[in-house]
């Protein structure tokens, strides 16, 4: 080979191409040293196409369905609840198995109500259910001991008994789609005062679930649009305590049969000072101070006046224990009356058993009312007609319950007049009035007062012409005297009619049996106004109508849920406008 000699200009080109190619080399390593996405990016460019497909395959995948608790997303409604102290309906869904002696904001709880109390859950579309956790009242005292759970496919879950102190019970079933559930109480504990649930847990899938909205990313190596779906998150609840594995059934649940409300005569063993009634009842009294205890044996006794006593409480050893006519005036306070029978020993008269004229504060029970000539119990002002003090509140808080006067009635059981408020009547047992001077005879009548709860009541037997069980009144038609009544899971056996509303405002009508009624089972007057009348029933039929002296009709009104035989015509308007009834779903007429 020959040696080849480069002059020294193309040495100078050489050189210089050298030099070229090692800047260029060094530039190289500086960008893949600092910028190496870019270059990653550029070296994959022609995958490109493949990233496009598999993007648009991750744009159409469809999330797994989880398993979660529904039961916030329902609708919740109740037999009766108490707002009073915020033991809603909607606490049983609030995701938090709490109540009394606890937290009791976190529970339902029930107005006195027992046996025949429900819960009922609405979704807004199809639910597809496997499994349900209940969570009793922690307290005690208060504990469903059965229960059916009801769906709307028809088929049927029996609880038994809930575990006492608030634990969960959970019931699993074969996978169901429904749009709603029920909860009907039973039975319960003899100590049970206001049933509920702390807590009810649902768990399946929605059709509706919401899906979180969707992001979007851009990147500068490609256009594609890559979209992502957030699969939807669970809840994690504490674990029940007991399991239960129930199939359901399609059978119907029997409604309850009507059955008498028995006193129960227990006596109280009395604390402080205690005067024995030796001589007469108001000789007691007298000698009484303000806090002590009088205590009456059997025997009769007489009667007694309590006048601006506080803090006195009566009792005796049951109905043997006799006394006359008690009437409470004065501005009393917290007067307990209880283990009694009174006697009104003139029938002829005017005057109630037991008169309630000025007291803030007073329980009566375990009563045995004998010889009525007038009342059973009058509470009503004393204040003239027309005048403001008519309409104070005079006779507060008080709580009936547990009474009993199976005898001929002259004109009214329990009358609760103008100057009342915030009365809880509950689980008493009143049988036949008579009609006397002052009108149709009823049982239950509640007039010109607010905030009036009647629950658990037996009536029967009162057969007059326009006697009803229980009958709700304004005496001056539209002037709004008369506003949140409550009548809950009552019984109406044999009489004229049921249930009777004359002018009152923001009435509940809810879990009632009026059956066996000569006329009408419920009856709407005059100027009626937001009505709710739910899960009752009927074996008659319901009237509308009005005093041709009054300025309008009712309206606002509700009928939902009811079932029984209206005769044919189950609702009859009486010539009103159907204007006057807002919402009629869910009932079943024969």
């Amino acid at each position: 080979m020959n040696e080849r000699t480069f002059s020294p200009r193309r040495r100078k080109q050489f050189v210089n191409i050298v030099g070229s190619l090692l800047g260029l080399a060094l530039v190289m390593g500086l960008i893949m040293a600092f910028a190496p996405g870019q270059a990653l990016a550029a070296s994959r460019s022609a995958r490109t196409p493949a990233i496009v497909r598999a993007a648009a395959t991750i744009a159409s995948i469809t999330p797994t369905a989880t398993a979660n608790n529904v039961a916030s997303l329902a609708t919740v409604s109740a037999s009766s609840q108490n707002p009073s102290t915020g033991q809603l309906a909607i606490k049983a869904v609030d995701g938090v198995a709490a109540g009394y002696p606890g937290d009791y904001t976190k529970e339902w709880a029930s107005m006195y109500g027992k046996t025949g109390s429900w819960l009922r859950l609405s979704w807004a579309g199809p639910v597809t259910i496997s499994r349900i956790v209940l969570y009793d009242r922690p307290n005690l005292n208060d504990q469903i001991t059965s229960a059916t759970i009801t769906f709307s496919d028809g088929s049927q879950v029996s609880t038994g008994a809930l575990a006492n102190g608030g634990a969960g019970k959970t019931f699993t079933f074969a996978a169901k789609t429904v749009t709603w559930l029920k909860v009907t109480v039973n039975s319960v504990a003899c100590t049970t005062k206001n049933i509920g649930l702390a807590e009810a847990e649902v768990w399946g899938t929605s059709a509706t679930a919401t899906v979180l909205a969707p992001t979007t990313t851009t990147t500068q190596a490609s256009t594609t649009t890559v979209t992502t779906v957030r699969a939807p998150t669970t809840t994690t609840t504490q674990a029940p305590t007991t399991t239960t594995t129930q199939a359901p059934t399609t059978t119907t649940a029997p409604r309850a049969t009507p059955t008498t409300v028995a006193s129960t005569t227990t006596t109280t063993a009395p604390t402080g000072n205690v005067i024995t009634v030796t001589s007469t009842l108001q000789a007691a009294i007298n000698a009484a101070k303000n806090g002590d205890t009088i205590y009456v044996p059997a025997g009769s006794w007489g009667a007694g006046s309590i006048n601006g006593r506080t803090n006195l409480t009566i009792y005796g050893a049951g109905p043997t224990s006799v006394v006359g006519v008690i009437d409470i005036i004065g501005a009393s306070r917290n007067i307990v009356v209880h283990d009694l029978c009174i006697k009104d020993s003139y029938a002829n008269d005017y005057n109630p058993n037991l008169q309630l004229e000025s007291l803030v504060g007073g329980h009566f029970y375990n009563l045995t009312f004998s010889g009525v000539g007038y009342d059973c119990i009058n509470a009503a002002s004393t204040a003239a007609a027309g005048t403001s003090a008519y309409w104070t509140d005079v006779v507060t808080d008080i709580e009936i319950d547990h009474c009993v006067c199976d005898e001929v009635m002259a004109n009214f059981g329990f009358y609760v007049g103008h100057g009342c408020a915030r009365f809880n009547i509950h689980d008493n047992k009143l049988g036949k009035c008579a009609w006397k001077n002052e009108g149709p005879p009823h049982q239950f009548y509640i007039q010109d007062c607010h905030d009036i709860i009647v629950a658990n009541n037996y009536a029967y037997g009162t057969t007059a012409s326009n006697g009803f069980a229980y009958k709700v009144a304004c005496g001056d038609h539209g002037q709004g005297h008369i506003y949140n009544v409550q009548f809950l899971n009552n019984i109406s056996q044999g009489n004229f009619g049921g249930f009777w509303d004359v002018a009152a405002v923001n009435v509940t009508a809810s879990g009632n049996q009026f059956l066996g009624c000569t006329s009408e089972a419920v009856q709407i007057w005059a100027e009626a106004k937001t009505l709710r009348l739910t899960e009752n029933v009927l074996d008659a039929p319901l009237w509308l109508s009005h005093f041709a002296t009054d300025a309008g009709w009712a309206s606002d009104i509700h009928i939902t849920g009811n079932t029984g035989n209206g005769g044919g015509t189950p609702i009859n308007l009486g010539g009103g406008p159907a204007s006057m009834i807002v919402e009629q779903t869910g009932n079943s007429w024969q």
